[in-house]
């Protein structure tokens, strides 16, 4: 644990201030943690409570500021139903019995709005544009290129969300005037309206309405796409996409909303926003973008990311980015990390991470985005979506020369009788990442078909799972580290090797 919590505001006397406020899930993600460090420092009596143990939780605890108490293991009745304000975790589903005994529930994206929009010392604030994005995919990677482009223009730009970075843990360094771009999850934005039914349920409130009624109003917001997802999670799509469209109904005044090219979802999307006057709705897709404003080569591979470029880029333009900016920009953006990340080349052979890629269609659109011989490495843990766009994945590495070989888990297990089915050969199921690594590089090193012995390997071995990590893996975030960590031996080891993996 650290000896000093993050000051929120040493200068002024903040509400929360001997506050009694109980952060459910510390998790593994630092949303828990800032909101814990940033409650600290204003100066509430803080407790985090956890199911997990301390072993698990041990990267984590150690950031901790001491005063902070911590539960782990269990949640205790006490400290919900005797705290002022319990902050929720997006990971900790809104029917938990205990969130039901809480007098106040908030979250880490609310606490960050309060605040960031809060006055100081009398003087109205002066925040910057919010950028808001969510969608099934491409979220991450549309949200690093927004962050990405308005930094050319805007230096003090910052990033947060759902991209494992709690925009608490910044909000010190935000000046007047600096744009912060926020990933949001379907759970996110769910929980934002969450908070406002459970809290209006308990009207004698002593809490600011900011922290209660938390009121998102992006300069821009935009959604990617809908694809099934979170099935295991929600009752239904509809269910989830009401989620998605809290975003949708969050805009306001001369807000714009950018939506990827995608009926009958962006249709739907301006029949929502028809009730919010002075909104202005733009369909994008690659095509869509005025000339001269993305590269004709960019970095990126893949449709779908270019579709993600195109969405930041419309972005950045209506924030006053000028267009040879933005170009310059999109020509060197290279993605984000987990999302078709490429980690070095040896030799023929080149290695790309995409773990973030935890539904069928994901997948998919990355073997396409490879479409020469790929050793595909798929499959994990089921999370009751539709498991035909992964066998067509498979099908499409197999058909290009490659193979596909398949990660345990109870997705796979489903996934094995649709390949038997579609006579999709594979290898596995394989019980660790490691085996799977393994057998990819002795499939990729095998010369491809009319190529004599001796000569080069080459290929393209592709993590992309289009299942859920859960199981084999704390998340998809470690599956991609340890996937990583497996590339960075393999490139030692190999003598020609272009090492382009972060150390």
């Amino acid at each position: 644990m650290t000896d000093r919590p993050d000051r929120a505001a040493p200068e002024e006397e903040s509400p929360l201030e001997g506050r009694r406020v109980t952060v459910m899930g510390l998790g593994l993600h630092g949303g828990g943690l800032a909101a814990a460090r940033y409650l600290a420092g204003c100066g509430a009596r803080v407790t985090v409570t956890d199911l997990r143990s301390p072993r698990e939780l041990a990267p984590t605890l150690e950031q901790l500021p001491r005063e902070v108490r911590c539960v782990l293991g269990e949640h205790r009745e006490e400290d919900f139903a005797g705290a002022d304000l319990v902050v929720k975790n997006p990971a900790v589903p809104r029917t938990a019995p205990l969130l039901g005994r809480a007098p106040a529930v908030t979250t880490d994206i609310a606490l960050f709005l309060a605040h960031w929009r809060a006055p100081r010392r009398g003087e109205p604030a002066r925040p910057g544009p919010l950028v808001a994005i969510t969608g099934t995919k491409g979220k991450s990677s549309t949200a690093g290129a927004v962050a990405a482009l308005l930094s050319q223009h805007l230096p003090g730009t910052r990033l947060g969300g759902n991209i494992t970075i709690s925009p608490l843990s910044f909000l010190n360094d935000l000046g007047p005037g600096d744009p912060v771009v926020l990933e949001l999850s379907s759970f996110q934005l769910g929980d934002l309206r969450f908070c406002h039914r459970h809290n209006s349920q308990r009207p004698h409130q002593t809490l600011p309405r900011e922290i209660l009624f938390p009121d998102l109003a992006p300069s821009v917001g935009i959604i990617t796409n809908i694809l099934p997802d979170h099935q295991d999670y929600y009752p239904s799509l509809e269910e989830y996409v009401l989620d998605k469209e809290e975003l949708l109904l969050s805009l306001r005044g001369e807000a714009l909303c950018l939506v990827g090219h995608q009926p009958p979802w962006s249709d739907r999307f301006r029949r929502t926003l028809g009730s919010r006057p002075g909104v202005t709705l733009e369909v994008i897709a690659r095509e869509t973008v005025p000339p001269g404003l993305l590269p004709e080569q960019p970095l990126l591979r893949g449709d779908h990311m270019l579709g993600n470029l195109a969405l930041a880029a419309s972005a950045a333009r209506y924030l006053g980015v000028p267009p040879e900016v933005i170009r310059a920009g999109a020509e060197t953006f290279a993605g984000v990390p987990h999302r078709l990340e490429h980690l070095g080349q040896a030799g023929g052979i080149s290695f790309i991470n995409d773990t973030a890629a935890t539904i069928p269609e994901a997948a998919r659109a990355a073997a396409r985005a490879y479409p020469g011989r790929t050793i595909l490495l798929a499959g994990g843990s089921d999370k009751g979506l539709d498991l035909a766009p992964l066998a067509e994945a498979g099908a499409e590495a197999v058909a290009g020369g490659g193979a596909l070989v398949l990660l345990a888990g109870s997705a796979t297990e489903r996934l094995l009788a649709l390949l038997e089915e579609r006579k999709v050969p594979f290898h596995g199921p394989c019980p660790s990442l490691k085996e799977a690594f393994s057998l990819a590089l002795d499939l990729v090193r095998v010369p491809a078909r009319g190529r004599p012995q001796g000569h080069e390997p080459s290929g393209t071995v592709l993590l992309s799972p289009g299942c859920a990590s859960f199981g084999m893996f704390r998340n998809e975030f470690d599956r991609g580290n340890q996937f990583r960590d497996l590339v960075r031996e393999a490139l030692a080891a190999a003598p020609e090797a272009r090492r382009e993996a972060p150390s």
